[in-house]
């Protein structure tokens, strides 16, 4: 984790999502929670063009 953030370093955000038994985990290196939404369109799935 500390090579990936130092990689990531010069950015100015760093948004993931994890599941909340997670949380803990991703606070350590200094995440803070947050909320979000998202969808997911199963049929494009694999990058593949929808039938």
């Amino acid at each position: 984790m500390r090579h990936l953030l130092a990689q990531l370093d010069h950015l100015y955000a760093v948004d993931l999502s994890c599941e909340s038994n997670l949380v803990p985990f991703y606070e350590r290196p200094g995440f803070q929670p947050g909320s979000g939404m998202f969808r997911r369109n199963f049929a494009r799935q694999g990058g593949l063009p929808a039938a």
